[in-house]
């Protein structure tokens, strides 16, 4: 809805839904917290978590220039759990979604 209504005011949005990050964030609440992210490695279909690094790069590329006609966009961090289902729509862990209403008009 951001961005449709924002987009006639030159406003862009857009978001990164970047899911779990190997970061020290856990540090001073878990004595292991690099192998608890670590742990949720086999659940991705990469085999691992992301690195700061690589979610940096998406955000910057959405705050350049280079990104000046995307907006509305889901950032594509989802590590391959969001896929295509038949029937329409997108999987998204156990939520099916569909066209936004305002796309549905």
């Amino acid at each position: 809805m951001l961005a449709v209504e924002g987009g006639p005011l030159g406003i862009r949005a857009n978001l990164v839904a970047a899911g779990v990050i190997e970061t020290d964030f856990l540090d001073t609440i878990r004595s292991d917290s690099r192998a608890y992210l670590a742990s949720f490695a086999d659940a991705q279909p990469l085999g691992r978590v992301a690195q700061p690094e690589e979610i940096a790069e998406v955000l910057c590329f959405l705050a350049s220039p280079r990104s000046s006609f995307i907006t509305g966009c889901l950032g594509g961090h989802s590590c391959g759990r969001h896929r295509a289902v038949p029937g329409g729509g997108e999987y998204q862990g156990r939520r099916r979604c569909g066209a936004p209403e305002v796309l549905a008009r």
